[in-house]
Protein backbone atom coordinates (compact mmCIF):
# COMPACT_ATOMS: atom_id res chain seq x y z
CA UNK A 1 0.00 0.00 0.00
CA UNK A 2 1.28 3.49 -0.85
CA UNK A 3 2.68 5.42 2.10
CA UNK A 4 3.41 9.16 2.17
CA UNK A 5 5.41 11.22 4.68
CA UNK A 6 4.45 14.91 4.96
CA UNK A 7 7.16 17.02 6.58
CA UNK A 8 9.06 20.34 6.71
CA UNK A 9 6.21 22.59 7.81
CA UNK A 10 4.05 23.14 10.89
CA UNK A 11 1.42 20.37 11.05
CA UNK A 12 -1.62 21.25 13.18
CA UNK A 13 -3.25 18.05 14.39
CA UNK A 14 -6.20 19.75 16.16
CA UNK A 15 -6.18 16.92 18.69
CA UNK A 16 -7.29 17.37 22.30
CA UNK A 17 -4.03 19.15 23.09
CA UNK A 18 -3.80 21.12 19.81
CA UNK A 19 -0.46 19.43 19.17
CA UNK A 20 1.83 20.67 16.44
CA UNK A 21 4.05 17.94 14.98
CA UNK A 22 6.91 17.69 12.50
CA UNK A 23 5.60 14.91 10.29
CA UNK A 24 2.59 12.78 9.34
CA UNK A 25 2.60 9.27 7.88
CA UNK A 26 -0.36 8.27 5.69
CA UNK A 27 -1.24 5.11 3.85
CA UNK A 28 -3.90 4.91 1.14
CA UNK A 29 -5.58 8.05 2.38
CA UNK A 30 -5.50 7.17 6.10
CA UNK A 31 -3.30 8.71 8.80
CA UNK A 32 -1.08 6.06 10.38
CA UNK A 33 1.01 8.20 12.72
CA UNK A 34 2.02 11.74 13.68
CA UNK A 35 5.10 12.91 15.55
CA UNK A 36 8.70 13.93 15.04
CA UNK A 37 10.28 13.32 11.65
CA UNK A 38 12.66 10.81 13.23
CA UNK A 39 9.74 8.83 14.69
CA UNK A 40 7.85 8.84 11.41
CA UNK A 41 10.96 7.74 9.47
CA UNK A 42 11.29 4.73 11.78
CA UNK A 43 7.65 3.70 11.22
CA UNK A 44 7.51 4.27 7.47
CA UNK A 45 8.22 1.57 4.93
CA UNK A 46 11.25 1.82 2.64
CA UNK A 47 9.10 2.78 -0.37
CA UNK A 48 7.29 5.68 1.35
CA UNK A 49 6.94 8.82 -0.77
CA UNK A 50 8.11 12.08 0.82
CA UNK A 51 6.10 15.28 0.42
CA UNK A 52 8.00 18.45 1.32
CA UNK A 53 5.62 21.10 2.68
CA UNK A 54 8.32 23.73 2.08
CA UNK A 55 7.31 25.63 5.19
CA UNK A 56 3.59 25.63 4.45
CA UNK A 57 1.15 24.76 7.23
CA UNK A 58 -0.77 21.51 7.03
CA UNK A 59 -4.18 21.29 8.73
CA UNK A 60 -7.06 18.79 8.76
CA UNK A 61 -9.54 19.44 5.97
CA UNK A 62 -13.10 20.58 6.59
CA UNK A 63 -16.19 18.52 5.80
CA UNK A 64 -19.55 19.84 4.66
CA UNK A 65 -22.16 18.50 7.12
CA UNK A 66 -25.14 19.71 5.06
CA UNK A 67 -25.10 21.12 1.55
CA UNK A 68 -26.31 20.75 -2.01
CA UNK A 69 -23.11 20.20 -3.96
CA UNK A 70 -22.42 21.11 -6.75
CA UNK A 71 -25.01 23.93 -6.84
CA UNK A 72 -22.39 26.66 -6.50
CA UNK A 73 -20.81 25.38 -9.72
CA UNK A 74 -23.88 26.44 -11.71
CA UNK A 75 -23.64 30.08 -10.65
CA UNK A 76 -22.17 32.38 -13.26
CA UNK A 77 -22.22 29.51 -15.77
CA UNK A 78 -25.70 28.07 -16.10
CA UNK A 79 -27.51 30.51 -13.81
CA UNK A 80 -27.30 34.20 -12.97
CA UNK A 81 -25.77 34.77 -9.52
CA UNK A 82 -28.23 37.01 -7.66
CA UNK A 83 -26.65 36.77 -4.19
CA UNK A 84 -26.74 40.14 -2.37
CA UNK A 85 -23.92 41.59 -0.25
CA UNK A 86 -21.99 40.40 1.68
CA UNK A 87 -22.10 37.04 -0.13
CA UNK A 88 -22.42 38.56 -3.60
CA UNK A 89 -22.81 41.96 -5.19
CA UNK A 90 -26.37 41.92 -6.52
CA UNK A 91 -27.56 45.00 -4.64
CA UNK A 92 -30.98 45.87 -6.13
CA UNK A 93 -33.78 44.62 -8.34
CA UNK A 94 -32.14 46.65 -11.09
CA UNK A 95 -29.08 44.41 -10.74
CA UNK A 96 -31.36 41.35 -10.84
CA UNK A 97 -32.95 42.42 -14.13
CA UNK A 98 -29.60 43.41 -15.63
CA UNK A 99 -28.06 40.01 -14.89
CA UNK A 100 -31.07 38.12 -16.19
CA UNK A 101 -31.10 40.26 -19.34
CA UNK A 102 -27.42 39.51 -19.89
CA UNK A 103 -28.14 35.78 -19.58
CA UNK A 104 -31.10 36.09 -21.98
CA UNK A 105 -28.76 37.51 -24.63
CA UNK A 106 -26.56 34.41 -24.36
CA UNK A 107 -29.41 31.88 -24.26
CA UNK A 108 -31.29 30.47 -27.29
CA UNK A 109 -34.99 31.38 -27.46
CA UNK A 110 -37.23 28.87 -25.74
CA UNK A 111 -34.46 27.79 -23.37
CA UNK A 112 -34.70 28.32 -19.63
CA UNK A 113 -33.09 31.36 -18.05
CA UNK A 114 -32.51 31.00 -14.33
CA UNK A 115 -31.27 33.12 -11.46
CA UNK A 116 -30.30 31.78 -8.04
CA UNK A 117 -29.50 33.00 -4.52
CA UNK A 118 -32.07 35.83 -4.49
CA UNK A 119 -32.74 37.31 -1.03
CA UNK A 120 -35.42 40.04 -1.28
CA UNK A 121 -35.04 41.25 2.31
CA UNK A 122 -31.44 42.24 1.55
CA UNK A 123 -32.48 44.46 -1.35
CA UNK A 124 -33.66 48.08 -0.93
CA UNK A 125 -36.96 47.15 -2.64
CA UNK A 126 -37.51 44.38 -0.05
CA UNK A 127 -39.55 42.21 -2.41
CA UNK A 128 -39.42 39.56 -5.11
CA UNK A 129 -39.54 40.62 -8.76
CA UNK A 130 -42.98 40.18 -10.31
CA UNK A 131 -44.20 38.12 -13.24
CA UNK A 132 -44.77 41.30 -15.24
CA UNK A 133 -41.24 42.54 -14.56
CA UNK A 134 -39.75 39.21 -15.66
CA UNK A 135 -41.94 39.28 -18.77
CA UNK A 136 -40.28 42.59 -19.64
CA UNK A 137 -36.90 40.83 -19.43
CA UNK A 138 -38.12 38.21 -21.93
CA UNK A 139 -41.23 36.42 -23.09
CA UNK A 140 -39.18 34.28 -25.50
CA UNK A 141 -37.62 32.39 -22.59
CA UNK A 142 -39.12 30.77 -19.51
CA UNK A 143 -37.51 32.67 -16.63
CA UNK A 144 -37.28 31.19 -13.14
CA UNK A 145 -35.62 32.96 -10.19
CA UNK A 146 -35.12 31.03 -6.95
CA UNK A 147 -34.87 32.22 -3.36
CA UNK A 148 -31.56 31.41 -1.68
CA UNK A 149 -33.29 28.79 0.51
CA UNK A 150 -34.54 26.89 -2.52
CA UNK A 151 -38.03 26.91 -1.02
CA UNK A 152 -39.57 29.63 -3.20
CA UNK A 153 -39.19 31.13 -6.62
CA UNK A 154 -40.77 33.56 -9.06
CA UNK A 155 -41.38 32.99 -12.75
CA UNK A 156 -42.44 34.90 -15.80
CA UNK A 157 -45.64 34.01 -17.66
CA UNK A 158 -43.92 31.40 -19.78
CA UNK A 159 -42.40 29.63 -16.77
CA UNK A 160 -45.76 29.54 -14.97
CA UNK A 161 -47.37 28.09 -18.09
CA UNK A 162 -44.78 25.30 -18.16
CA UNK A 163 -45.57 24.62 -14.49
CA UNK A 164 -49.27 24.53 -15.39
CA UNK A 165 -50.23 27.29 -12.96
CA UNK A 166 -53.13 29.56 -13.88
CA UNK A 167 -55.19 32.19 -12.11
CA UNK A 168 -57.68 29.47 -11.15
CA UNK A 169 -55.11 27.02 -9.74
CA UNK A 170 -55.81 26.55 -6.01
CA UNK A 171 -53.05 26.79 -3.43
CA UNK A 172 -51.62 23.31 -2.77
CA UNK A 173 -51.30 21.97 0.76
CA UNK A 174 -48.17 23.47 2.31
CA UNK A 175 -47.63 25.98 -0.49
CA UNK A 176 -48.89 29.26 -1.89
CA UNK A 177 -49.37 30.68 -5.36
CA UNK A 178 -48.74 34.42 -5.37
CA UNK A 179 -51.54 36.68 -6.60
CA UNK A 180 -52.19 40.38 -6.90
CA UNK A 181 -54.33 41.27 -3.86
CA UNK A 182 -56.63 43.51 -5.95
CA UNK A 183 -56.98 41.70 -9.27
CA UNK A 184 -56.23 38.10 -8.30
CA UNK A 185 -53.84 37.80 -11.24
CA UNK A 186 -50.70 35.69 -10.79
CA UNK A 187 -47.70 37.71 -9.60
CA UNK A 188 -45.27 34.90 -10.40
CA UNK A 189 -44.40 33.81 -6.85
CA UNK A 190 -44.52 30.13 -5.92
CA UNK A 191 -43.83 29.41 -2.25
CA UNK A 192 -43.16 25.95 -0.88
CA UNK A 193 -42.13 22.68 -2.51
CA UNK A 194 -45.72 21.69 -3.28
CA UNK A 195 -46.31 24.95 -5.19
CA UNK A 196 -43.01 24.84 -7.09
CA UNK A 197 -43.30 21.18 -8.10
CA UNK A 198 -40.65 20.24 -10.65
CA UNK A 199 -39.35 23.82 -10.60
CA UNK A 200 -38.17 23.18 -7.05
CA UNK A 201 -35.56 20.66 -8.18
CA UNK A 202 -34.46 22.72 -11.21
CA UNK A 203 -33.09 19.54 -12.79
CA UNK A 204 -35.10 20.22 -15.94
CA UNK A 205 -32.31 22.67 -16.80
CA UNK A 206 -29.35 20.39 -15.98
CA UNK A 207 -27.82 17.91 -18.41
CA UNK A 208 -25.09 15.46 -17.53
CA UNK A 209 -22.57 17.69 -19.30
CA UNK A 210 -23.56 20.80 -17.33
CA UNK A 211 -23.57 18.75 -14.13
CA UNK A 212 -20.05 17.51 -14.83
CA UNK A 213 -18.84 21.05 -15.52
CA UNK A 214 -20.49 22.32 -12.31
CA UNK A 215 -18.91 19.48 -10.33
CA UNK A 216 -15.45 20.46 -11.54
CA UNK A 217 -15.99 24.15 -10.79
CA UNK A 218 -17.45 23.49 -7.34
CA UNK A 219 -14.61 21.05 -6.59
CA UNK A 220 -12.05 23.79 -7.25
CA UNK A 221 -14.01 26.19 -5.02
CA UNK A 222 -14.26 23.68 -2.16
CA UNK A 223 -10.59 22.75 -2.38
CA UNK A 224 -9.61 26.42 -2.27
CA UNK A 225 -11.50 26.70 1.03
CA UNK A 226 -9.98 23.53 2.50
CA UNK A 227 -13.11 21.37 2.17
CA UNK A 228 -12.37 17.74 1.35
CA UNK A 229 -15.83 16.19 1.73
CA UNK A 230 -19.01 17.65 0.24
CA UNK A 231 -22.66 16.68 0.61
CA UNK A 232 -25.75 16.76 -1.53
CA UNK A 233 -28.71 16.50 0.82
CA UNK A 234 -31.44 15.77 -1.73
CA UNK A 235 -30.81 13.66 -4.81
CA UNK A 236 -33.65 12.63 -7.10
CA UNK A 237 -33.26 9.72 -9.50
CA UNK A 238 -31.83 11.92 -12.26
CA UNK A 239 -29.32 13.68 -10.02
CA UNK A 240 -28.26 10.46 -8.32
CA UNK A 241 -27.68 8.98 -11.76
CA UNK A 242 -25.39 11.88 -12.65
CA UNK A 243 -23.34 11.40 -9.48
CA UNK A 244 -22.91 7.68 -9.99
CA UNK A 245 -22.06 8.06 -13.68
CA UNK A 246 -19.43 10.69 -12.91
CA UNK A 247 -17.84 8.39 -10.33
CA UNK A 248 -17.92 5.42 -12.70
CA UNK A 249 -16.01 7.54 -15.23
CA UNK A 250 -13.42 8.44 -12.59
CA UNK A 251 -14.24 12.12 -13.01
CA UNK A 252 -15.35 12.96 -9.46
CA UNK A 253 -12.54 15.10 -8.08
CA UNK A 254 -13.99 15.48 -4.58
CA UNK A 255 -15.51 13.04 -2.11
CA UNK A 256 -19.26 13.61 -1.77
CA UNK A 257 -21.95 12.03 0.41
CA UNK A 258 -25.21 11.93 -1.53
CA UNK A 259 -28.56 11.58 0.25
CA UNK A 260 -31.08 9.84 -2.02
CA UNK A 261 -34.66 11.06 -1.87
CA UNK A 262 -36.62 8.78 0.44
CA UNK A 263 -39.28 7.99 -2.18
CA UNK A 264 -36.66 6.14 -4.26
CA UNK A 265 -36.79 3.29 -1.76
CA UNK A 266 -37.16 0.33 -1.83
CA UNK A 267 -36.60 0.40 -5.61
CA UNK A 268 -33.12 1.93 -5.23
CA UNK A 269 -31.81 -0.70 -2.81
CA UNK A 270 -33.45 -3.50 -4.78
CA UNK A 271 -31.71 -2.44 -7.99
CA UNK A 272 -34.94 -1.64 -9.81
CA UNK A 273 -33.75 1.85 -10.88
CA UNK A 274 -31.55 2.02 -13.96
CA UNK A 275 -28.44 3.67 -12.53
CA UNK A 276 -24.73 3.08 -12.81
CA UNK A 277 -23.64 0.80 -9.95
CA UNK A 278 -21.86 2.43 -7.06
CA UNK A 279 -18.09 2.42 -7.68
CA UNK A 280 -16.23 0.39 -5.01
CA UNK A 281 -13.74 2.70 -3.34
CA UNK A 282 -15.09 5.61 -5.38
CA UNK A 283 -15.65 9.19 -4.31
CA UNK A 284 -19.47 9.13 -4.28
CA UNK A 285 -20.95 7.63 -1.12
CA UNK A 286 -24.65 7.10 -0.48
CA UNK A 287 -25.75 8.57 2.83
CA UNK A 288 -29.02 8.65 4.79
CA UNK A 289 -32.33 8.67 2.92
CA UNK A 290 -33.90 12.13 2.90
CA UNK A 291 -37.47 13.12 3.82
CA UNK A 292 -39.12 16.53 4.07
CA UNK A 293 -41.35 17.75 6.88
CA UNK A 294 -41.81 21.45 6.12
CA UNK A 295 -40.16 24.44 4.47
CA UNK A 296 -38.28 27.59 5.45
CA UNK A 297 -38.70 30.35 8.02
CA UNK A 298 -37.57 32.95 5.51
CA UNK A 299 -40.70 32.43 3.45
CA UNK A 300 -42.86 31.26 6.38
CA UNK A 301 -43.41 27.71 5.17
CA UNK A 302 -41.92 26.33 8.40
CA UNK A 303 -44.77 25.13 10.63
CA UNK A 304 -44.79 26.46 14.20
CA UNK A 305 -47.07 26.28 17.24
CA UNK A 306 -47.12 30.04 17.91
CA UNK A 307 -48.03 32.68 15.29
CA UNK A 308 -45.37 34.32 13.15
CA UNK A 309 -44.28 37.70 14.49
CA UNK A 310 -44.87 39.52 11.19
CA UNK A 311 -46.81 37.19 8.89
CA UNK A 312 -46.56 37.88 5.17
CA UNK A 313 -50.33 37.51 4.72
CA UNK A 314 -51.19 39.84 7.64
CA UNK A 315 -53.04 37.06 9.47
CA UNK A 316 -52.10 37.54 13.16
CA UNK A 317 -52.77 33.84 13.81
CA UNK A 318 -50.71 32.51 10.89
CA UNK A 319 -48.55 29.53 11.86
CA UNK A 320 -48.32 27.65 8.52
CA UNK A 321 -50.40 24.50 8.75
CA UNK A 322 -48.38 21.27 8.42
CA UNK A 323 -48.66 19.44 5.12
CA UNK A 324 -47.67 16.13 6.74
CA UNK A 325 -49.52 13.91 9.20
CA UNK A 326 -48.29 11.61 11.92
CA UNK A 327 -49.85 8.60 10.17
CA UNK A 328 -48.23 9.47 6.85
CA UNK A 329 -44.79 9.88 8.40
CA UNK A 330 -45.09 6.63 10.39
CA UNK A 331 -45.47 4.85 7.05
CA UNK A 332 -42.59 6.68 5.33
CA UNK A 333 -40.20 6.50 8.29
CA UNK A 334 -41.15 2.91 9.06
CA UNK A 335 -40.40 1.70 5.55
CA UNK A 336 -36.91 3.21 5.59
CA UNK A 337 -36.18 2.29 9.21
CA UNK A 338 -37.12 -1.37 8.79
CA UNK A 339 -34.94 -1.55 5.68
CA UNK A 340 -31.96 -0.51 7.81
CA UNK A 341 -31.46 3.01 6.42
CA UNK A 342 -30.50 6.07 8.41
CA UNK A 343 -33.09 8.80 7.86
CA UNK A 344 -32.40 12.51 7.48
CA UNK A 345 -35.57 14.65 7.85
CA UNK A 346 -35.89 18.34 7.00
CA UNK A 347 -37.79 19.96 9.88
CA UNK A 348 -37.66 23.65 10.72
CA UNK A 349 -40.70 24.43 12.85
CA UNK A 350 -41.63 22.97 16.23
CA UNK A 351 -45.10 21.93 15.01
CA UNK A 352 -43.44 19.82 12.33
CA UNK A 353 -40.95 18.40 14.81
CA UNK A 354 -43.82 17.38 17.10
CA UNK A 355 -45.31 15.29 14.31
CA UNK A 356 -41.98 13.76 13.34
CA UNK A 357 -40.95 12.93 16.91
CA UNK A 358 -44.28 11.21 17.52
CA UNK A 359 -43.86 9.23 14.31
CA UNK A 360 -40.27 8.28 15.15
CA UNK A 361 -41.33 7.16 18.62
CA UNK A 362 -44.06 4.95 17.17
CA UNK A 363 -41.69 3.35 14.66
CA UNK A 364 -38.91 2.78 17.20
CA UNK A 365 -41.23 1.26 19.76
CA UNK A 366 -42.51 -1.21 17.18
CA UNK A 367 -39.10 -1.95 15.66
CA UNK A 368 -36.24 -1.12 18.05
CA UNK A 369 -32.87 -0.67 16.39
CA UNK A 370 -29.70 0.37 18.21
CA UNK A 371 -27.61 3.22 16.84
CA UNK A 372 -30.12 4.17 14.15
CA UNK A 373 -28.91 7.82 14.09
CA UNK A 374 -32.07 9.20 12.52
CA UNK A 375 -31.75 12.98 12.29
CA UNK A 376 -33.99 16.02 12.22
CA UNK A 377 -32.02 18.60 10.27
CA UNK A 378 -32.23 22.38 10.85
CA UNK A 379 -34.84 22.41 13.69
CA UNK A 380 -34.53 26.18 14.01
CA UNK A 381 -37.32 26.20 16.60
CA UNK A 382 -37.41 23.19 18.90
CA UNK A 383 -39.18 23.50 22.24
CA UNK A 384 -37.68 22.03 25.41
CA UNK A 385 -40.29 19.28 25.58
CA UNK A 386 -39.48 18.29 21.98
CA UNK A 387 -35.76 18.31 22.75
CA UNK A 388 -36.12 16.09 25.81
CA UNK A 389 -38.28 13.62 23.86
CA UNK A 390 -35.73 13.56 21.03
CA UNK A 391 -32.88 12.89 23.46
CA UNK A 392 -34.85 9.96 24.84
CA UNK A 393 -35.42 8.57 21.35
CA UNK A 394 -31.79 8.97 20.42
Amino acid sequence: MAQTIFHNGPILTVDNCDSVVEAVLTESGKILATGSLAEINRQAGPQATRYDLAGRTMIPAFIDPHGHFPDSGYLGRLRADLAPPPVGDCASLGDVFERLTDLVRKTPKGTWVMGSQLEPTSLPENRFPTREELDRVSTDHPIWVTHFTGHAGVGNSRALAVRGVTRDTPDPVGGWIGRDPETGELNGLLKGMSAMGDLGDSEFQVTYETFRDAYRAATDEYHEQGVALAQNAWATEQLLGYFLRLDAEGAAGLDCVVLPAGHLEPALSEGRIDLAPQTPGGRIMLGPRKLFGDGSFHIQTACITEPYYKPFNNDPEFRCSPSITREEMIIKIGLLHRAGHQIHIHSNGDATSDILLDALEEVLEGHPRPDHRHTLIHTQILRWISWTVWCALA
